[in-house]
């Protein structure tokens, strides 16, 4: 009895309810549709943005790589003028040691007069003219050693103030680039 009920409502109710079926089925497509369209306007919009991100993102790496390879020239350039600065320095410090070698051989020869000078004097002052001796020999050979000392000294300056310069004219190269 129940579903002959319902039969008859069903018969009764049709077009009503088929109405409002329709509405809610066109309302759903309507929604659906607008859904989409919003979608397909909003995925757009994000390639867009995407797409000028990465423009953006290429051109700021090229400029940044433009930077940093003017840089890398920059201090090529100030290294290699540096190395003929450290050769040059080198050079000079070649010719020095000539002159320091000369230096002591002169200090040798006086050591050697000063060992004849001290074993001809008489024997009544041999006790006064020995320590004389070993004091001049000791200064002698201390001047010597600090004229080796010195050499070495001047060329680590030469070295450190060509490197020092050349690091300073790097830095200020680069500051002068940055804006």
């Amino acid at each position: 009895m129940a579903i002959m009920k319902a039969i008859s409502l069903a018969i009764n109710y049709w077009k009503p309810v088929a109405v409002i079926l329709l509405f809610l089925g066109v309302g759903a497509g309507i929604y659906y549709s607008g859904f989409h369209a919003s979608e397909r306007e909003w995925t757009g919009k994000w390639h867009e943005r995407d797409l000028a991100e990465l423009r953006a993102r290429a051109q700021q790496e090229g400029a940044e790589r433009s930077k940093e390879f003017a840089r890398q020239t920059i201090i090529g350039q100030v290294n290699e003028n540096a190395s003929k600065q450290l050769e040059q320095a080198h050079a000079e410090t070649a010719n020095a040691k000539s002159s320091v070698e000369q230096l002591q051989h002169t200090i040798s020869k006086l050591r050697q007069q000063l060992i004849a000078g001290h074993a001809r004097q008489n024997a009544p002052a041999a006790g006064k003219c020995q320590t004389e001796a070993r004091s001049s020999l000791l200064l002698a050979q201390l001047l010597e050693e600090s004229v080796e000392r010195n050499r070495a000294l001047a060329n680590y300056a030469d070295q450190s103030a060509i490197r020092g310069a050349a690091c300073e004219r790097i830095w200020d190269k680069i500051v002068e680039q940055t804006p």
